[in-house]
């Protein structure tokens, strides 16, 4: 329910399975401990809906009770999921910390599927943080190891990444074809990521594709709203205020990042909050 984008659904389902799983580490014949899975998922859960105090308490703990049963494949995903919780958040070296520690237990190849999710990741994280080297080469493995089994996560934070770096036309690429998976695989969490990242995509371009971005911005927005992904929806919210002030249309810019500041503020995200703000100056 929480991959296919249901949140806010889910959340209560997960608080309970976790409940009820407690402190005990049964794999019920899966690869990663059941109380390690309840986990990661909550953690996913709670950070599409922006409870980020939550979602990293419940990460720090997974990965706390993964290590501590010394079990490698709990431990990649407790990283991996904690990671994206700090990479939504923007705590970008806290992102890059768990990131790399996944990263590093899943090179080999009982791992495949997973290499692919946590480097496409941590290629997004070292792009935010400014580490280009290391964000090509991890972007160029995620790419390469997505081909046989490919996952619209993956594309779409590849497509991110391209756009981090000022590929927008590579951005769109990915991004258009993580949107078609989503959507074939009914993810709507993925669909409205992908619709948010092609808006900012197409705003890179200028006017002649205002429209477009315009459109794809207030898809994600109109999908986000209405499966509780607060964090997706001030991105889209910060998207439309800098596309419409850039366009002059400056009532619309201010109403845009006035809900956007509102969003950032309440969910505790300095990081996007800082450029929420900035824009609002530039638009004064």
């Amino acid at each position: 329910m929480t991959e296919r984008g249901y949140p806010r659904q889910a959340r209560p389902i997960l608080m309970g399975t976790v409940a009820q799983l407690g402190s005990g580490d049964p794999s019920l014949g899966h690869s990663i401990l059941m109380p390690t899975l309840a986990r990661v998922f909550l953690v996913h859960c709670l950070s599409e809906l922006g409870e980020f105090p939550d979602a990293i308490a419940v990460g720090d703990e997974a990965m706390q009770r993964a290590e501590a049963a010394q079990h490698p494949d709990s431990v990649v995903h407790a990283g991996f999921y904690l990671g994206e919780a700090h990479l939504k958040k923007g705590n970008v070296q806290e992102a890059v910390r768990a990131l790399e520690r996944a990263f590093s237990l899943c090179k080999d190849e009982s791992h495949r599927l997973l290499h692919s999710t946590v480097a496409s990741a941590l290629a997004c994280a070292y792009a935010l943080a400014g580490q280009s080297r290391e964000m090509l080469d991890l972007g160029a493995q995620a790419s390469e190891r997505n081909v046989q089994r490919p996952r619209s996560r993956v594309m779409i934070r590849l497509a991110e990444t391209h756009l981090l770096v000022g590929r927008a036309d590579d951005a769109i690429k990915e991004g258009r074809r993580g949107l078609d998976l989503a959507r074939q695989h009914k993810e709507r969490g993925s669909e409205a990521w992908a619709l948010r990242l092609l808006g900012e995509a197409y705003a890179r371009h200028g006017p002649p594709n205002d429209e477009q971005a315009e459109g794809y911005y207030q898809e994600a927005t109109t999908l986000g709203t209405e499966v509780g992904m607060r964090p997706l929806v001030a991105h889209c919210h910060l998207g439309l205020g800098k596309l419409y002030r850039r366009t002059g249309k400056r009532e619309q810019a201010q109403e845009h990042l006035t809900t956007a500041t509102t969003i950032y503020r309440e969910m505790e995200m300095p990081y996007w909050l800082q450029k929420a703000e900035a824009e609002t100056m530039e638009l004064a």
